[in-house]
């Protein structure tokens, strides 16, 4: 796959059917990457951190992606524990970030 970088200063566009509009002055469009690429590499860093939570007897499940953010759901000790906010957004979070394109946050849902 060819991945395009264009700088746009503010315009609307549509990528696999999905409007994307009021892009920002300098905002970096990544041009022909879909959202099922998104997906794949979403699973694959939530794999990395997995094996981290289960050692302590937590675990997290992707629940959906909508408008950049993705909502995950904590499992098993994470439940209740002190630190979930902490592996939520020093850990899941700071690697989602770091590593997909678009994503611009992540939430826990109960």
């Amino acid at each position: 796959m060819r991945v395009v970088l264009q700088v746009v200063k503010e315009a609307s566009v549509t990528i696999n059917n999905e409007l994307y509009s009021s892009i920002s002055d300098g905002f970096l469009l990544l041009v022909g990457f879909t959202q099922n690429d998104n997906l794949d590499i979403i699973k694959k860093v939530i794999d990395k951190i997995r094996p981290y939570m289960m050692r302590d007897g937590g675990d997290v499940e992707l629940v959906r992606i909508e408008n950049g953010i993705v909502y995950v759901r904590m499992l098993g000790a994470c439940v209740g524990c002190s630190s979930a906010n902490v592996t939520l957004s020093d850990g899941i979070e700071a690697l989602l970030l770091e590593e997909v394109p678009g994503i611009i946050g992540v939430e826990n849902v109960e």
